[in-house]
């Protein structure tokens, strides 16, 4: 893995290093002491008090040091690459799925850590609990250990697959005034299950899930101003 250092945001760097040793209830100097730097020391609370300030970046050494204790990505602390926050039902459904692949696999909690990064016990229970969900760069790992078509993979872990109910409501919605049904294609039902997911949209919410499909396909607008009924639909 190769970071461009001179790119970097020092202070933001800082900032996700103060997350960390928030949630460890560290100090500088308690820090320091769980780091080893190139000379095999301990690292000095005034070099670490440098990174909370936004005045030097850690080593890479050093920041995958903090990634394991952190129970997070070097991504992360380098780029902050993270996943929007989800709803807890979503959450949980994610969960239910890293938990498939794990059983599935053959694997305990502490080798599936280790295959998706190092992570710990108590942090791979939290994501199949669906307390907390892995980082961009583990939801890839994870999803490729899925053994599921390399492109939908990833998106199969975060939203599952389209449920038939919902498939065949959409359908009926847009049948109305789309006299070419097979041109809303798979990949369009499946951007609109992703909003459908992320929202929260009942499945009985026409109005909802017709201002979504705009969002994804504005050219439906025209066919929707053509069907009067729909227009108010919309509007509502």
């Amino acid at each position: 893995m190769e970071f461009d250092r001179k790119s970097l945001d020092k202070k933001e760097v800082g900032k996700r290093i103060i997350q960390i040793m928030g949630r460890k209830n560290l100090t500088y100097e308690g820090l320091g002491k769980r780091l080893v730097n190139k000379e095999g020391n301990p690292v000095p609370k005034g070099t670490v008090y440098s990174w909370k300030r936004g005045l030097a970046l850690p080593s890479l050494d050093i920041v995958k040091q903090l990634a394991l204790l952190g129970d997070t990505t070097v991504e992360w602390i380098y780029q902050g690459k993270s996943l929007p926050e989800l709803p807890e039902k979503m959450r949980k459904q994610i969960g239910k799925r890293i938990n498939g692949i794990r059983i599935v696999g053959g694997w305990t909690l502490e080798e599936f850590g280790k295959l998706v990064g190092y992570a710990s016990n108590e942090m791979v229970i939290s994501w199949e609990n669906g307390v907390h969900i892995p980082d961009v760069r583990r939801i890839e790992i994870i999803s490729l250990l899925s053994k599921r078509k390399a492109e939908r993979s990833v998106t199969w872990l975060l939203y599952g697959d389209i449920e038939e109910p919902f498939k065949e409501y959409a359908q009926k919605i847009f049948s109305k005034f789309d006299s070419k049904l097979h041109a809303i294609n798979e990949d369009f039902y499946m951007e609109l299950w992703k909003m459908v997911s992320m929202n929260q949209i009942s499945y009985e919410n026409e109005s909802e899930i017709l201002k979504a499909a705009l969002k994804i396909r504005p050219s439906l607008l025209r066919d929707l101003l053509n069907d009067k009924r729909l227009e108010l639909t919309i509007k509502n």
